[in-house]
């Protein structure tokens, strides 16, 4: 089974001053990613990193900003099931953190501050500053195992 790692980007709610078709435009594709990542035939692996930061800055998609959303916009949406294959999918679970494959390998990466640069760029810019730094290191450690042939993509067992 493959593994694939989940953009924090496909959780991260909404800015509060996003309007409503922008707010139901992400709910409604929080939903389906959901359904697809709870059948698909994939391990989704997260960065725990990004998941810590998207929750000390109230932008994780916990049942009580989803009910807030609801509520504020008025909108027809079962939050609850959301809120639920949220749940699943992110429960505390090391065989799904990426940063717990990772550290099977025994490999260490120490880039020069400012050496590292991800193409295209909105592949980091488009996330909260926050996270930058986190996911510079993730995406190079993910780079500099798959370099070295070990199987980071692989289940492990």
């Amino acid at each position: 089974m493959a593994n694939v790692v989940i953009d924090p980007v496909i959780v991260m709610t909404p800015p509060d001053e996003a309007d409503e078709a922008t707010v139901k435009t992400w709910l409604d594709n929080l939903a389906t990613w959901l359904k697809e990542a709870l059948t698909a035939p994939f391990t989704w692996l997260y960065c725990e990193r990004a998941l810590e930061l998207l929750e000390a800055h109230g932008q994780f998609p916990y049942f009580a900003h989803l009910k807030l959303l609801k509520q504020k916009y008025n909108l027809d949406i079962n939050i609850s099931q959301i809120a639920r294959d949220v749940n699943t999918i992110f429960r505390d679970d090391d065989e799904l953190s990426l940063e717990k494959h990772l550290q099977h390998v025994q490999c260490e990466v120490e880039p020069e501050i400012d050496s590292i640069t991800v193409e295209p760029e909105q592949f980091i810019t488009r996330l909260p500053e926050y996270i930058h730094h986190d996911m510079h290191m993730l995406l190079a450690n993910c780079c500099a195992y798959k370099y070295s042939g070990e199987p980071v993509y692989q289940a492990q067992t």
